[in-house]
């Protein structure tokens, strides 16, 4: 007779636990998802000298390259371009030539 008792509470516990844990999830749903990062954008540096339309068929290679590879500019990565306009060499620091 004891069993007969303690079941119904038993029964009232377990679902006061289980609609507890429902609207603990339900509240901590968004915060979990706010937590999840954004993917990183692999950023690539493209340094060249002097005109850039001369590098032109070198970066559309580079592009084609990495479209092979299934990667999406401004999605999976990002090119930045630099130039300068000199390689800056002086007379002291040229390389010997024969």
């Amino acid at each position: 007779m004891g069993l007969t008792l303690t079941e119904p509470a038993d029964r009232t516990m377990r679902r006061r636990e289980l609609i507890a844990m429902a609207g603990t999830g339900l509240v901590a749903w968004p915060l979990v998802a706010r937590a999840q990062q954004q993917p990183r954008i692999a950023r690539i540096g493209y340094l060249s000298f002097g005109d850039p339309a001369a590098n032109r068929d070198r970066v559309e290679a580079l592009r084609a390259g990495l479209r092979d590879l299934e990667y999406v500019e401004g999605k999976n990565f990002a090119i930045e371009f630099r130039r300068a306009r000199t390689v800056g060499f002086g007379e002291s620091e040229q390389p010997d030539t024969a």
